[in-house]
């Protein structure tokens, strides 16, 4: 009987694929999705059933569970320009994940000063993560009277 061994349920971040192999080099597959390869490349959501027969009939059967994980997408906004002495408020609205910013703070918002590009880096609790940057430039403004 052929031994099949998907391994074990797993969760990935979406848009990752996965790569199932049925092993059996030799034999005949048939997945669920209608595939007849040893080997096959998921990326949704779903159970993945295969079936491996030789040539003596007999059949060795394996199913693996795919749990996909949203992107936490994070927008900090626009490359934008202030006046010399302004400040902007960067921002994530994703209080409860975690922050990296390229300056080092690990908070969901940040008050930016000076000329540069600035971007956070929002992981979750399931390993996935995103990464939005903008620019910023302080110009020298005119007060016109």
């Amino acid at each position: 009987m052929p031994i099949v061994n998907l391994g074990n349920d797993t969760a990935v971040c979406a848009g990752e694929l996965l790569e199932l192999n049925a092993g059996n080099v030799g034999l005949n597959f048939v997945w669920n999705s209608g595939e007849i390869a040893s080997t096959i490349t998921v990326l949704n959501e779903g159970v993945y059933v295969v079936e491996v027969s030789g040539d003596n009939g007999c059949i060795g059967v394996d199913s693996f569970k795919l749990l996909v994980n949203e992107i936490p997408f994070v927008s900090i906004g626009n490359d934008t320009n202030i006046c010399e002495g302004d400040s902007v408020l960067l921002f994530t609205n994703k209080t409860a994940l975690n922050h990296l910013w390229n300056t080092e703070e690990k908070a969901s918002s940040i008050t930016a000063l000076s000329s540069g590009t600035y971007s956070v880096l929002v992981s979750d609790s399931n390993g996935c993560s995103y990464s939005d940057s903008l620019t910023l430039l302080v110009t020298t403004c005119q007060l016109l009277i």
